[in-house]
């Protein structure tokens, strides 16, 4: 499961960066199997740090984990020439997946309660106490 999709990355850095820095062709258009192999990237890279405290894949991505993973992508996408910015924001990611690692952040996720079982017992009338 990836924790991203193309447009999260359009909506996050703008359809012009990411078209110019996943068009390997030249062609002006992104090309797919660039994007998608960015988007796994960041996830599996998320799941290596979240792995040994959290269920991988994630079922729901908290908003800052997407930031991040749009973060990871980006970083992935601009090969060997990432900008300052691209490589701070990269490590800023790090930085927090190694703390919610290590415990000492949480990450703010819903775990699925469905397979949980429920019951209830009848408040009890009599007593065993003979009068």
């Amino acid at each position: 499961m990836s924790y991203i999709t193309y447009l999260d990355l359009v909506i996050e850095f703008g359809e012009d960066e990411v078209i110019a820095i996943s068009d390997r062709d030249r062609d002006g258009t992104p090309d797919s199997g660039v994007i998608a192999e960015s988007i796994d990237f960041a996830g599996s890279h998320i799941d290596s740090y979240l792995r040994g405290k959290y269920t991988v894949p994630l079922a729901v991505c908290p908003s800052n984990l997407k930031s991040f993973a749009c973060d990871f992508a980006r970083y992935r996408l601009y090969q060997d020439q990432p900008t300052q910015l691209v490589i701070d924001r990269y490590n800023a990611g790090c930085f927090y997946l190694k703390d919610v690692a290590r415990g000492l952040v949480n990450l703010d996720i819903v775990e699925d309660d469905s397979a949980a079982i429920a019951y209830s017992q009848p408040t009890q009338i009599f007593t065993r106490m003979v009068w």
